[in-house]
C-alpha cells in the first residue's frame, strides 16, 4: 500500500491500492477466522460465552486505537488546515500512517514471540486442572 502511496502523484493511486487492499482483505480473511478458533480452543463451553465477548471486545478496542493513531499520525504531518494542504502533504501523511502498521505488527511480534515459552509437557499433564 506504501509504495502506490508514495510513488503515484496524480489522482491514479486510488487504482494502484486496489491491488494492495485485495491483498491485506484476502490475507486478513485467510488468518483471522483460524486464529480465534486456536484461541478459542482451550475454553471450556461453560466459559466459551465470557471469552467470546472479551475476545471480541479486545478486537474492537484494538481497531479504534490503531485507527486513532493512525489518524493522529496522519494529521502530524499536515502544517495547515485540511482545506489548505496540498497533495504532497497528503500523500506524506498518509504514507507515514501507513508505516505504522508493520511497525506494530513487527513489535507485536516479538511480542509474542518473546512471551510465549512451549509449556513443558509435564506441567500440562500433571499439574493442570480439568
Amino acid at each position: 500500500m506504501l509504495v502506490p502511496v508514495t510513488q503515484v502523484a496524480s489522482g491514479a493511486v486510488a487504482v494502484w491500492m486496489i491491488p494492495s487492499q485485495l491483498v491485506a482483505g484476502a490475507g486478513l480473511g485467510l488468518v483471522i477466522a483460524p486464529l480465534l478458533g486456536v484461541v478459542m480452543a482451550d475454553i471450556r463451553s461453560s466459559e466459551a460465552g465470557a471469552a467470546s465477548g472479551l475476545l471480541s471486545m479486545a478486537q474492537v478496542i484494538r481497531a479504534a486505537l490503531g485507527v486513532g493513531l493512525m489518524g493522529l499520525l496522519f494529521q502530524s504531518s499536515l502544517t495547515r488546515g485540511v482545506a489548505a494542504v496540498t497533495a504532497a502533504e497528503l500523500r506524506s501523511g498518509l504514507a507515514r500512517s501507513l508505516i505504522f502498521n508493520p511497525i506494530v505488527f513487527a513489535l507485536s511480534l516479538v511480542v509474542i514471540v518473546t512471551l510465549l515459552r512451549p509449556v513443558k509437557e509435564e506441567t500440562e499433564k500433571g499439574l493442570r486442572q480439568p
